[in-house]
């Protein structure tokens, strides 16, 4: 018999000896590597936006909600140097955020630009959560979202933006090959 010449049925594999054995194994461990390898963690790109109505203060108020480490790649290369955000983080870092925001994340409301006031930032471990707010009325024909930001540091990089208003959520996933969508109501 040749070395991995032998039928693997479930009763040969119970019942392997010497040569059998082997061949089976020879074809065993690589595959479970293979698959353990397959399960290995991978990073992956995404930042989820939420633009809520707020009715008491007659306004709507936007999360942004980002990994740090991939902001921080982001604000390091507009800066020229290395930034950490959180402990420690220059006081330059919120207008780096701030205008990275602007650039990359815009919507308008019947084909009016909104104009964002940037609140702020918090970072809570590995997430960065940004606040900024704008004043109009919820009500709306069509909502044009374009959503940018950090692509072009990372091309696959998935921006979900959740929209609440008047009792409705809409969601739109954007990413480099599809940056904008429209919301009609």
């Amino acid at each position: 018999m040749g070395i991995c010449t032998a039928e693997l049925t479930l009763s040969s594999i119970l019942f392997m000896q010497d040569n059998s054995y082997f061949c089976f194994m020879h074809r065993f461990i690589p595959f479970v590597a293979i698959l353990l390898c397959s399960f290995a963690p991978h990073k992956f790109y995404v930042s989820k936006t939420m633009v809520e109505f707020n009715p008491r203060s007659q306004g709507f108020e936007v999360t942004c909600k980002f990994f740090t480490d991939d902001l921080e790649v982001v604000i390091s290369k507009m800066n020229g140097s290395s930034l950490k955000l959180g402990e420690g983080e220059v006081p330059k870092a919120d207008q780096l955020i701030e205008s990275h925001i602007q650039s990359h994340f815009k919507m308008w409301f019947d084909d009016q630009l909104i104009v964002m006031r940037f609140v702020g930032k918090e970072v809570e471990g590995d997430m960065t959560y940004c606040y900024l707010e704008f004043f109009r009325s919820p009500q709306f024909h069509a909502l044009k979202i374009e959503n940018s930001c950090l692509m072009e540091d990372f091309p696959d990089q998935q921006n979900i933006v959740d929209v609440k208003a008047e009792g409705t959520t809409s969601t739109v996933i954007l990413s480099a090959s599809k940056n904008t969508d429209v919301i009609f109501r």
